[in-house]
């Protein structure tokens, strides 16, 4: 915090910025800069590329990345596959540091990993359109499986009802 007053608190975030903010609308102040805080890091690999050959290939690396980031505190750690998504099997990786630090640390950690993977060929996918004849299909459907389906879609509304309201 850089100044509270009667009406309004201002706060510098690790960027230097002041944010001013009405005191009605605080309801809660976390001080990163006294603890140690978590960079976090997300790469995507290709579908294609061998998880487990890329885990050895990043177990082998960790101590070098910390080595060339002499900001981490503890860490590097890699944390698993976080996310399929439509075109890279996503990895993340995590580090401790300096409040002060977390973003050179997270650019950082995002230059190792690129330089690692592409000293052992490991392929960070880009995003892709893939353009394709939509496919044709000739097979019929019927009265009876009009119905059933009919039938099945009322079936699981009435099962499923009020799951909505319990997850959002």
């Amino acid at each position: 915090m850089q100044e509270i007053g009667i009406r309004t608190t201002k706060i510098v975030d690790a960027g230097g910025n002041i944010n001013i903010v009405n005191n009605s609308e605080i309801t809660t102040v976390i001080n990163q800069t006294q603890e140690i805080s978590q960079a976090s890091v997300t790469v995507g690999i290709e579908y294609g590329e061998s998880l487990p050959r890329v885990e050895i290939v990043i177990r082998d690396n960790l101590d070098m990345i910390k080595e060339h980031i002499p900001a981490i505190i503890d860490g590097p750690f890699y944390k698993g596959v976080t996310a399929l998504n439509s075109s890279s099997v996503d990895l993340l990786f995590v580090a401790k540091c300096r409040e002060e630090d977390i973003f050179q640390v997270q650019r950082d950690m995002n230059r190792e990993l690129k330089l690692l993977f592409d000293a052992n060929n490991i392929g960070i996918p880009f995003p892709q359109i893939v353009v394709n004849e939509p496919a044709t299909f000739n097979t019929k459907t019927t009265k009876r499986m009009e119905t059933g389906a009919r039938d099945f879609i009322e079936e699981q509304k009435e099962q499923s009802q009020g799951l909505e309201e319990e997850n959002h």
